[in-house]
């Protein structure tokens, strides 16, 4: 199903980040109603006036979230071991924070493995498998260790 989200506005904007799943645009824009009648009864009326007749109330249209989907694949050697499932996170930024974390793990146990193939990157990559960003695995390590 997919995820909606509500931003309803009462003279500040009350961001949704967690969002609600809807079957459709007509489930959403009646969840939307229920919210601003929520917000509305909650907040009194632009001028002071009781709880319930608040006048300037404004909802956002839902509207589906988009939030992208990124796939860790992991380069050892000559050999790319392909994420086939991926991970939806908001932005490039936190794919990044999320493949350094890996990196960092995967260097880790290789290195308590003795492993004779090591991690040499995390490659992140779209929904469409285009190259989004590399995280050689060398970023990882300390400073002292990179020379």
């Amino acid at each position: 199903m997919p995820r909606y989200y509500f931003d309803p506005s009462n003279g500040q904007r009350l961001p949704d980040p967690s969002g609600l799943e809807c079957r459709d645009d007509d489930e959403a824009k009646a969840k939307a109603e229920v919210i601003a009648r929520q917000v509305a009864a909650e907040a009194p009326a632009k001028g002071g006036g009781p709880p319930g007749t608040f006048i300037d109330r404004r909802l956002c249209l839902p509207k589906e979230a988009t939030m992208p989907r990124f796939y860790f694949n992991f380069r050892n050697s000559n050999e790319i071991a392909e994420d086939k499932e991926g991970m939806d996170l908001p932005s490039l930024e936190e794919a990044r924070r999320t493949a350094l974390d890996s990196a960092r793990e995967l260097v880790a146990e290789h290195i308590k493995a003795d492993s004779k193939t090591p991690l040499e990157a995390v490659i992140v990559t779209d929904a469409g498998g285009r190259e989004i960003l590399t995280v050689p695995a060398r970023d990882v390590l300390p400073d002292s260790l990179k020379k």
